[in-house]
């Protein structure tokens, strides 16, 4: 694991891991995961908040892949294995 750690991903505060995620494609998009709808606003580097909480070195392990900030443009439900559609 890139963190060199057993955290739980429930530890990593974020709100939906998506796999295989290429935010390029969604750049000025809105896109659809279950029957919500999305926008990115930005990126979400890693914070020291976060390596505090957890006693961990977050900022180093979550480099360039921290996440990202997004609007609800259209509240829905998410599933468990739904796909991201754009």
């Amino acid at each position: 694991m890139r963190l060199n750690s057993s955290l739980d991903f429930l530890d990593l505060r974020r709100n939906l891991i998506i796999k295989d995620f290429d935010p390029l494609l969604l750049e000025d998009k809105v896109f659809t995961i279950g029957t919500a709808q999305f926008s990115i606003v930005r990126t979400c580097p890693p914070c020291r908040y976060l390596s505090r909480l957890l006693d961990k070195d977050m900022m180093t392990g979550l480099k360039y892949i921290g996440g990202y900030r997004a609007v609800i443009i259209q509240s829905g439900l998410l599933e468990v294995g739904d796909t991201l559609r754009f």
